[in-house]
């Protein structure tokens, strides 16, 4: 007995419509189309909800369309996120700041502050009470590391954490783009230069605790002495050598020192890449073969020379082809951020590992995780080929600038000396004609000027105490030497303010600035008057007709000073009351021009008064 089943009502259906016939009405459609009541009139029929329906598609339709290009722009951030944390280094082309923040709000939503329903009852749970301050570090309160090791990653600190490996991983490829080809392993230090040089010391202290003394050719910087003695060295500083305008590193003074001392109490040779003409880059080579032969570690302090194709590769080619353990530089000087932070990385896969794990242990307690964001930031805005970019610009700009500067000297009857070893400094030879000012007023008067950055060395009998080494300022570095007395018995005013920032008494005071607001006027301050010496202030006579005064200023004073003394028959030096472009600094730059200029008052009286109305004034507790 066979069965045969009946095609389904929606085979049926579906055969119909290919064949093209009508689909056939339901019997049940045909007894309602035969009923005689009346319809409900709230009841629509199939036919009047189709346009409804139709519209309802067209509505989700569009709404789709209008969020895939803002879900697509999303995505499009998100993917470089993940590829950042997929292959660890700089990205092709640097990133916007909308997708800067987004990335740090991500990150920063791992940390356990910024958790939902978050209720921390320990001493330290990231609370931040400025809203301001929360918003200058995106959220990110805990900071980095743990007690033991500052490279750790914090359970409470997620996203810290993650942001402090990913800026560790940037460094380092930053570094060998710049031509530090082998950096293997980097640490981002929140500290300053002159302090990671002193942790590092520290941490090679502890593979070497026998050794005390640290060969250092010799630099006229005090942050590398203080470096030194602050972990408790002793540094042995080494006389440079001089190759006709330069200074090089005499290898046969540090070979016998280094034998006279044993290799076993020598802790390391500190040697330095970015320096001050007429100084030249160490020869690291040369010191890495003898650090390599003796046994003895080898730290270079290349604090803003990554900016410097050729310190980047004399360190590539010492780590090669000798020891070199680690070199340190600054993030401020090399990456365009605030000051706060260095870098310790190693080229040399032999000792840099165990020194910087040892440098990462050292650091006690945990750390800010400010300087580490901001090069974060930079180097995620500047891209592969933003960083390329600038260290391109930097190189082709020095010839240039030597060249205009060489322009100028020999205009003056000066030279620019000649220094191949240094591709980051450049010096000028200066000779003051006589009768002149001093040549260390030249640092001054440009400082005033806004232009910052350059060094005035002049030769002083003077000596100094850096890190307990006390030896006459050959080479030291000094803008304001001591200059001598005036004929007229006043001081100089450079001594005046060599005095004032030396701590040490002065006989003028800097200085009280005066403003003339616009619309009002006001009257000048009365200076404090010299004991048994009278002031007498006569007002200029109007001039006639229209224009107020005559000869003088809106709101000028005739000063003179009658009474014993070497100060009688003084003669009367204009008071006046100067504009100031509204801001008081202007005021103060324009005061310490005069004071430069020979206008500083004398001893036990006031003085002229510069253009933007700052008055010298000098008063009898200031005489030593």
């Amino acid at each position: 007995m066979s069965f045969t089943s009946a095609p389904t009502a929606s085979a049926a259906t579906r055969h119909s419509r290919r064949s093209g016939q009508k689909r056939p009405r339901c019997p049940s459609s045909a007894s309602r189309s035969a009923r005689t009541e009346p319809r409900c009139p709230l009841r629509r029929s199939a036919t009047s909800r189709r346009p409804l329906r139709r519209a309802r598609r067209r509505l989700t339709a569009r709404r789709r369309h209008c969020r895939a290009p803002a879900r697509q722009a999303r995505q499009a951030r998100e993917s470089l996120l993940k590829t950042l944390l997929a292959q660890r280094r700089l990205p092709e082309h640097g990133w916007d700041e909308p997708t800067l923040k987004l990335a740090l709000a991500e990150l920063a939503a791992l940390d356990s502050n910024t958790f939902v329903g978050n209720a921390g009852v320990g001493e330290r749970e990231g609370r931040v009470i400025c809203p301001l301050v929360a918003a200058r570090h995106f959220g990110l309160a805990h900071g980095i590391g743990r007690s033991g090791d500052i490279a750790e990653a914090q359970p409470k600190a997620a996203g810290s954490s993650l942001i402090y490996a990913l800026t560790n991983a940037l460094a380092a490829d930053a570094l060998r783009r710049a031509g530090g080809a082998g950096v293997s392993e980097c640490v981002t230090l929140p500290l300053a230069t002159g302090m990671s040089v002193t942790l590092t010391l520290l941490a090679l202290r502890q593979l070497r605790p026998n050794a005390r003394h640290v060969l250092w050719p010799r630099i006229d910087q005090k942050s590398c002495l203080k470096a030194v003695s602050a972990a408790g060295l002793t540094p042995v500083p080494i006389e440079n050598l001089l190759d006709g305008d330069e200074l090089r590193t005499d290898l046969d003074a540090l070979a016998a020192k280094l034998s006279e001392i044993g290799a076993d109490d020598v802790l390391c040779v500190l040697t330095t890449t970015s320096c001050f003409a007429p100084r030249g880059v160490d020869k690291l080579l040369d010191v890495a073969r003898l650090c390599a032969e003796q046994g003895v570690p080898h730290l270079c302090n290349n604090a803003y020379g990554v900016q410097c194709d050729r310190c980047m590769k004399a360190i590539a080619s010492a780590s090669r082809h000798g020891r070199l353990d680690c070199f340190i530089q600054s993030t401020d000087k090399n990456f365009l951020v605030p000051v706060g932070g260095a870098i310790v990385a190693t080229a040399d896969g032999r000792h840099g590992p165990e020194l910087l794990a040892k440098v990462r242990s050292t650091y006690a307690g945990r750390a800010s995780i400010s300087p580490v964001l901001d090069l974060f930031c930079t180097l995620l805005h500047l891209g592969a080929d933003g960083w390329l970019r600038l260290l391109e610009r930097r190189r082709a700009s020095f010839p240039d600038f030597r060249r205009k500067l060489e322009a100028v000297a020999a205009k003056h009857g000066e030279r620019v000396l000649h220094t191949p070893n240094n591709g980051i400094s450049m010096s000028v030879t200066l000779t003051p004609p006589e009768g002149s000012k001093p040549a260390g007023s030249l640092g001054a008067s440009l400082f005033v000027r806004l232009v910052s950055g350059l060094r005035v060395v002049t030769p002083s009998a003077a000596g100094k105490t850096v890190g307990g080494i006390s030896e006459p300022s050959r080479h030291l570095l000094g803008t304001l030497p001591e200059p001598p007395h005036r004929q007229d018995g006043r001081w100089h005013p450079l001594r005046v303010l060599r005095r004032a920032l030396l701590g040490l008494p002065v006989r003028v005071l800097l200085c009280r600035v005066r403003h003339r607001h616009r619309g009002r006027r006001r009257r000048p301050l009365p200076a404090p008057p010299r004991q048994g010496a009278r002031r007498v202030e006569e007002a200029a006579a109007p001039a006639k007709g229209k224009g107020g005064r005559r000869g003088r200023r809106s709101g000028e004073r005739v000063l003179r000073r009658q009474g014993p003394g070497p100060r009688e028959g003084f003669p009367a030096q204009p008071l006046r009351q100067g504009v100031c472009a509204g801001r008081a600094t202007r005021a103060l730059h324009d005061s310490g021009a005069a004071l430069l200029r020979g206008e500083g008052g004398g001893e036990g009286g006031g003085g002229r008064v510069s253009a933007c109305g700052a008055e010298h004034a000098a008063h009898p507790l200031t005489k030593p």
